[in-house]
């Protein structure tokens, strides 16, 4: 991890060791959650077993807690029916908007194997390599009205992030990975997260009922766990119903997972959201605090939130 300042703004650079094998325990884990799910697709179809949710699905709507099931896994992401029947409330907003989207390098492109990340002036940047011909970037911010229309087309929201990096003096390469990125590639929308205060008082699992993933800790993605904490809840539940299936205790295992997971899921909300409106405050007491003295202890708590153990199958 590197940071360094260009044109009067903060870069952070994380890099990560290449070449390195895949654990093979990890390649087990994966296949076995991979075989899970297949399990409970079949299942589904079947009419019994578990099952889980899709957003997209029609079904969503005639959710009902009456319909024949031994355990329901609600993944039906942030506007989630089945968090709202378990009584947790809807995710709220956090005032901020992000924009990102997908470059494509037919040839091959210039950046390493690392997260490139600009922050300051009341937005926060990046651009993350996902192989040698694509490039992911994202860009968030505080709307405003003096962003005017930007976010009435992805063509004007587009120019609207290129004007603001361009203004900030970011590095010309990051700004070719914005500008050759296809239109129906980019995607604008506000951010939302599950109060803290909601899984602390709220219930997680019913029953044979569950939540997991977005449906259960929609966060704003300045940390980057959104899609590793939905892992680590399928790693956590598979492990519970596993034990549950030996001992015939849906309802408890699904207890058990809750409260596993429910810890865990505040620490990635409150952590995510406080990293966030610090490193894109224009305030200028939390400018100083930040550029002086918060900017390792930033560093630190995006490695620590990722550096979890959530255990085995």
């Amino acid at each position: 991890m590197a940071e360094a300042r260009l044109g009067g703004r903060r870069h952070v650079v994380f890099r990560r060791a290449c070449g390195g094998a895949t654990s093979p325990g990890y390649l087990t884990a994966a296949r076995r959650v991979q075989a899970g799910v297949r399990r409970r697709l079949v299942a589904r179809r079947a009419g019994g077993g578990a099952s889980s949710r899709d957003e997209r699905n029609e079904e969503n709507n005639r959710f009902s807690p009456n319909r024949a099931f031994q355990v329901l896994i609600g993944c039906d992401g942030v506007s989630s029916v089945v968090a709202k029947w378990l009584g947790l409330p809807k995710p709220i907003l956090s005032g901020r908007s992000a924009t990102r989207g997908l470059a494509e390098y037919p040839g091959g492109h210039c950046f390493g194997p690392e997260i490139l990340q600009f922050i300051g002036q009341g937005f926060r940047s990046g651009v993350l390599p996902c192989s040698d011909t694509s490039v992911y970037w994202n860009y968030t911010w505080y709307p405003s009205p003096a962003d005017g229309d930007a976010e009435e087309s992805v063509a004007k929201m587009r120019n609207h992030v290129l004007g603001k990096l361009r203004a900030a003096k970011i590095p010309a390469a990051a700004l070719d990975a914005i500008e050759r990125s296809e239109m129906s590639g980019v995607v604008s929308s506000p951010l939302r997260f599950r109060s803290p205060l909601a899984l602390l008082r709220g219930s997680i699992s019913r029953g044979g009922v569950c939540v997991a993933g977005d449906a259960l800790h929609p966060m704003t993605p300045e940390l980057g766990q959104g899609g590793c904490a939905a892992l680590e809840d399928g790693v956590v539940l598979a492990r519970c119903l596993g034990e549950a299936f030996a001992a015939a205790t849906m309802g408890a295992a699904l207890e058990k997972y809750a409260e596993a997971r429910r810890w865990r899921s505040i620490q990635l909300i409150t952590a995510a959201y406080v990293v966030g409106f610090i490193q894109q405050s224009n305030n200028v007491v939390v400018k100083f605090l930040r550029d002086t003295f918060l900017s390792p202890l930033l560093a630190k708590t995006l490695v620590a939130m990722a550096d979890y153990d959530c255990g085995t199958l």
